[in-house]
């Protein structure tokens, strides 16, 4: 249900011939994996990179900005040392979140903390010998250094119309309650939809009694699920 502009059954298939490679020449050092997924809000980036983990029997080890952030000049970088140490060792899969409060585009940065941080990732995106993923929904504020350093680039999309239906059936089953044309019109004209804003709204209804819940206000709440997020979405998503 997922929505990207790379194969990912390819990619997997890719990361699972990096990993052999790793196996069979294990006395040399093996360059590391870099990927970055993008796209807005509730597309499925950390989801998919959960089941990228399973696929590859890898440990996930997952970080955000409030973890490795820290108040004390050098802290971040030591923190950001760690973590890729820490999956190396464990030879997992790291993955951090809201990558774009670490990639500060430099030119603009105005503390020097911040290009420190900022060097700080590039060097470990060379070094590191495990896979490394970032996630972050604003690529515009990315450090074009950065950008570079990753071998893999992958765009998440809202879901098609086929996925709107399909990851709607399986969080709504409605006994006695018939999903009917006029509803799944409605629904295919919402744009754009994430399984994230669908995710939301059944957790939001689930332990609503069955009465009074139908298809009817299940989409009024998707539609205002999505207007409420594109009112805080940046506008330009996209490789510059």
């Amino acid at each position: 249900m997922l929505n990207t502009d790379v194969d990912l059954k390819r990619l997997i298939k890719d990361l699972k011939n990096f990993i052999r490679y790793k196996q069979n020449h294990k006395n040399s050092k093996i360059p590391g994996i870099n990927l970055l997924f993008y796209g807005i809000p509730g597309t499925g980036k950390t989801e998919f990179a959960k089941y990228l983990s399973k696929k590859l029997n890898k440990e996930i080890f997952i970080y955000g900005a409030s973890d490795l952030m820290d108040m004390y000049v050098g802290g971040t970088e030591k923190n950001i040392n760690m973590a890729f140490k820490k999956a190396e060792s464990e030879d997992g899969i790291l993955l951090i979140d809201e990558a774009d409060s670490f990639f500060t585009e430099r030119r603009n940065a105005i503390r020097s903390w911040e290009v420190s941080m900022t060097n700080e990732f590039l060097t470990q995106l060379e070094n590191h010998s495990t896979i490394f993923i970032a996630c972050t929904n604003i690529l515009e504020s990315l450090d074009n250094a950065s950008i570079r350093r990753f071998h893999w680039k992958i765009k998440f999309y809202p879901l098609t119309n086929e996925g709107k239906i399909r990851i709607y059936k399986m969080y709504f089953k409605l006994d006695g309650n018939r999903f009917s044309e006029k509803d799944r019109r409605r629904l295919l004209k919402i744009d754009p939809i994430t399984a994230g804003d669908i995710r939301a709204v059944w957790q939001r209804l689930m332990y609503v009694g069955g009465s009074n819940i139908d298809h009817n206000r299940i989409i009024d709440e998707i539609e205002r699920e999505v207007k409420i997020k594109m009112m805080k979405t940046p506008k330009r998503i996209g490789l510059i």
